[in-house]
């Protein structure tokens, strides 16, 4: 994107021109909104309750990285572990769809021609 006050090259998603200052207006007002996103325990990452792999989800992050850094994060201040029970109590469990089968279609039954 060119910044149309000092005409410089800046990146696309700036709000502001980083190197004059002035603010940017959006490309385009039709454009797609930034997907919402909803902070949840994992389901399919979970360990023992899923918030670090929903905290992963969340962050875009490695869930193993959020893992190691609350273990290491456990060891020095106790009240980590509280933090992670009230974590797991406060944090809404992720909606998973439900996967409902088709009905089973009879073939169609063909008479002979008389």
């Amino acid at each position: 994107m060119i910044c149309p006050s000092c005409r410089r090259e800046i990146a696309n998603e700036s709000n502001f021109c980083y190197l004059c200052g002035a603010r940017q207006q959006p490309a385009s007002y039709g454009a797609a909104p930034r997907p919402f996103k909803r902070l949840h325990r994992s389901v399919r990452d979970c360990k023992i309750a899923g918030v670090c792999g929903g905290l992963a989800e969340y962050w875009d992050m490695d869930p193993t990285l959020v893992r190691v850094v609350w273990a290491v994060l456990t060891l020095f201040p106790p009240p980590m572990i509280i933090a992670y029970v009230v974590a797991w109590i406060v944090m809404p469990k992720e909606e998973v769809p439900v996967y409902v089968p088709a009905p089973a279609q009879s073939p169609v039954q063909q008479t002979p021609a008389s």
